[in-house]
């Protein structure tokens, strides 16, 4: 399964919340899988604020790790047990979901946090798939640079028309 990461920067502080939000609203009625997101705010003081909108895998991992012990731990050795086993399950599930997790990076948003402008905004998601017209419908509402992408070269440039950069692309 391919994933694509696009991050985009804006030139105040509240579109990459607000483009966070609206993707997780594309995504409820299914028209984009998304597999991480987050978003870095520096404020006018240079203080900087980063928000990991989606660590799912690794709770995921622990919550249905955990669901398994205790239905194997009533399975195989009745009402004696269930914690323990519960436990072990939430733990292996939990470090199972950790492995599994492909998401942004941290060091990746740091890195892009110090090279933000005070009173700017970025936002990094990983896609695993999406239907493109209504996920550039949805971002057409929100001016941006885009920053790094690992899109194709004619869906980027898709993306750079629906923020409005006009960097680097063939838009003159």
């Amino acid at each position: 399964m391919s994933k694509d990461l696009v991050v985009i920067v804006f030139d105040n502080m509240e579109d990459a919340e607000k483009v966070v939000d609206s993707l997780r609203s594309e995504q409820k009625h299914g028209l984009i899988n998304l597999e991480d997101t987050a978003y870095v705010v520096k404020d006018e003081k240079d203080h900087v604020t980063v928000k990991n909108a989606m660590d799912k895998t690794v709770k995921q991992g622990a919550v249905g790790g955990g669901l398994l012990g205790l239905f194997l731990s009533f399975l195989f050795f009745g009402p004696l047990g269930p914690i323990g086993y519960t436990l072990v399950g939430a733990v292996a599930g939990g470090a199972i979901g950790h492995m599994v997790k492909a998401g942004v990076s941290k060091s990746f948003i740091e890195d892009v946090s110090n090279e933000l402008q005070p009173g700017t905004s970025a936002v990094f998601f990983v896609i695993r798939s999406a239907d493109a017209a209504s996920t550039l419908a949805v971002l057409r509402q929100y001016n941006g640079k885009v920053l790094q992408t690992t899109l194709d070269s004619e869906m980027e440039e898709s993306l750079k028309r629906a923020v409005g950069d006009k960097s680097g692309s063939n838009l003159g």
